[in-house]
């Protein structure tokens, strides 16, 4: 089966506990603006959205091209460093291949918060509000320092390959998405001319998972003098 070219390909260049399936879930509500998942990790699609998700390359495209698709000939896809790092092919060059592409490079500044998300969430394999935890999560300074300095490495990555591709970047930080979200959909909506994308609330279905334990963990770790 054949496709044209997509009007534009919208790329969620996150890492990690950044609020990118938020982001994800209100560019889909606006109907404009691409349905962007994690169209190369068949894992995760099986989980949440199909048992019988692809795991080749050709049909994980074809999935970016209708299910990540809205009318206007719009799509999107998330991507993580490590699973572009993984893959025995190059997933960005294969992305750039589908139609104009924008980047939203989606940033959190709260650097500490983020490394106490990651450890709690690959401590109990818990990654979306309501998930069953398979185990429970411990605290753990090491584990933290561990994960704060990964996901610095990851957001470096990012920082380095991104501009070899010539591709526009809008950038977003998670605290600004949450504070206001449709200004930043707006935003991604300029750059890409769609006049208007409108969030649509009743379709965004994520909650936020931070919680008293998260700050507890953060007030002991301030306790302990920070990062070593």
């Amino acid at each position: 089966m054949l496709f044209r070219k997509l009007n534009h390909c919208l790329l969620v260049a996150a890492t990690p506990r950044v609020g990118s399936n938020y982001l994800c879930e209100l560019m889909a509500s606006t109907g404009e603006l691409g349905v962007p998942r994690e169209y190369f990790n068949h894992v995760g699609r099986r989980k949440y959205d199909d048992p019988n998700y692809p795991s080749d390359l050709r049909g994980q495209l074809r999935q970016i091209r209708t299910t990540g698709r809205t009318p206007n000939g719009i799509a999107g896809v998330k991507m993580h460093p490590f699973q572009v790092q993984e893959h025995p092919k190059d997933l960005l060059k294969a992305v750039g291949k589908l139609g104009p592409t924008m980047v939203i490079r989606l940033r959190r500044r709260d650097e500490l918060g983020r490394a106490i998300s990651w450890v709690r969430a690959s401590q109990t394999n818990a990654h979306r509000a309501g998930d069953r935890l398979e185990a429970e999560a411990t605290y753990s300074r090491e584990a933290i320092e561990g994960a704060a300095t990964w996901l610095q490495e990851q957001d470096a990555w990012w920082d380095s390959i991104l501009p070899q591709h010539g591709w526009p970047i809008v950038d977003i930080a998670y605290e600004d998405l949450a504070d206001d979200p449709q200004s930043q959909i707006d935003r991604v909506a300029s750059e890409v001319g769609v006049r208007v994308a409108t969030v649509r609330p009743q379709l965004v279905t994520l909650r936020v998972q931070r919680d008293d334990l998260t700050e507890v963990w953060r007030e002991s770790f301030e306790r302990e003098g920070g990062r070593s």
